[in-house]
């Protein structure tokens, strides 16, 4: 019964097997070609018919929610997955997660065993009882399945579906975007000292610097060991860390500039460091310059009581600054079909415009490729953050196109018609910066 070790709990459904013809329990009372092998003039074991059908569904509807077994539901499945994984590393040397990943997919996706039964034996009522069963079975296996990939991901794997062979194998991620265009880098070496100072105090350098020795007693040390670490001069580092450190002579400060520092925060936003929240509502009212805006929206993430600091959400912090957002709308599939449906347009017309200050926006969106394992969605392990707000605004005011093209059709219709000089020119704005 070693075919059927993940299958413990169903005792009676285990006995009845077991009671049957020696091959049964090699080949599944329910593979997916059930009479393969089978010898002529050999009659067929009521295995195959009422009694397995009816034990596995009693079993099946009084263990799925409180033990495991390959058809349980995926709450229980979750909370037993680090036991299990522990049992099997210790049952197996020189094994890893990825080994047990790939077993629980042979196992417990590809080969799960009660995948079909015998109708004929049932009245309408059971069948459609029976039915029921099998529709959440699979919606539980679904969802084991794209748990097994989550954690696949975070051991440096990722599913990949060979269509030729009509299978998925696990193979390791070395980098992203290996085989598609190479990621564009921004390069900020040409940044001014100021933006330099600013952008390490932002994060807490400086502060954790003077507080070490030499530097706590000296700041001329400090400006010494800046300017061998940034490449300028001691006497320029010293007068804009002076102000900040000793809060002298204010009119020195770095922080003098409200466009500097603006600037300074974004790019941070940009790299990818999260910035408190009282200074992004204030670069993002800065930004704004008077603007009423109309409508704004954000990720629903900031509205997630469960993320609440000294008794506010996200979003009620920004609030209080005076960054008044709805909860966006974060359906991803139909979200990408928005902005496709806008980046074709509607009779040659294009439906959404890129001006040249979103520059990340442009250098991401055409880095973006789909996810293998839902091919309909994006890869969400790429730099995708601005496409999640571009994603929010488009979801915010949806569109309706009357025509009906295939994403590949699509695609090749925007790389066909995309010209950078089409991008709209803010004369305000130094686009080589």
């Amino acid at each position: 019964m070693e075919n059927y070790k993940h299958y413990t709990v169903l005792k009676e459904t285990l006995k009845i097997i077991s009671e049957s013809h020696k091959w049964l329990s090699n080949h599944g009372p329910h593979a997916s070609n059930p009479t393969e092998d089978i010898k002529e003039n050999v009659p067929m074991p009521n295995i195959f018919g009422k009694d397995i059908t009816v034990s596995f569904f009693t079993e099946y509807n009084q263990y799925c929610k409180t033990d495991y077994f390959l058809g349980c539901s995926f709450d229980v499945y979750k909370k037993t997955y680090n036991k299990r994984l522990e049992d099997y590393k210790n049952e197996f040397v020189d094994t890893d997660e990825i080994s047990f990943i790939t077993d629980e997919l042979d196992e417990g996706i590809y080969n799960y065993k009660f995948k079909e039964f015998y109708s004929d034996y049932f009245d309408k009522n059971t069948i459609l009882s029976y039915e029921k069963f099998k529709k959440q079975i699979n919606y539980s296996l679904i969802k084991r399945f794209e748990y097994l990939c989550q954690r696949a991901k975070e051991n440096g794997f990722d599913l990949v579906y060979n269509k030729s062979l009509e299978t998925y194998s696990l193979e390791r991620i070395n980098q992203l975007l290996k085989d598609k265009k190479e990621e564009v880098l921004s390069d900020y070496s040409n940044s001014k000292l100021t933006e330099k100072i600013i952008a390490l105090n932002e994060i807490g350098v400086i502060d954790f610097l003077k507080e070490k020795e030499p530097f706590n007693v000296s700041t001329n040390s400090l400006a010494e060991y800046l300017s061998l670490c940034l490449g300028e001069k001691t006497t320029s580092i010293q007068s804009y860390i002076n102000p900040i450190i000793n809060k002298s002579d204010p009119s020195k400060s770095p922080y003098n500039t409200d466009k500097t520092v603006e600037k300074v925060i974004q790019k941070l936003i940009n790299i990818g460091l999260k910035i408190e929240l009282p200074q992004i509502a204030q670069t993002t009212m800065e930004m704004q310059d008077g603007e009423v805006m109309d409508k704004q929206v954000a990720d629903p993430a900031i509205f997630d009581e469960s993320r609440k600091n000294m008794g506010m959400t996200q979003a009620e912090e920004m609030a209080k600054y005076g960054c008044y957002y709805e909860r966006a709308d974060n359906k991803r599939v139909a979200g990408w079909q928005q902005i496709r449906s806008r980046l074709i347009g509607e009779n040659e017309q294009p439906l959404i415009y890129f001006t040249a200050n979103c520059k990340n926006l442009i250098r991401t969106l055409p880095l973006m490729i789909y996810d293998k394992s839902k091919p309909e969605d994006l890869d969400s392990n790429l730099e995708d953050h601005l496409m999640d707000t571009c994603r929010y605004i488009c979801m915010s005011r949806p569109v309706t196109i009357n025509k009906t093209l295939t994403i590949e059709d699509q695609a090749k219709h925007w790389y066909d018609n995309f010209n950078p000089s089409d991008i709209v020119q803010d004369p305000n704005i130094n686009h080589y910066e």
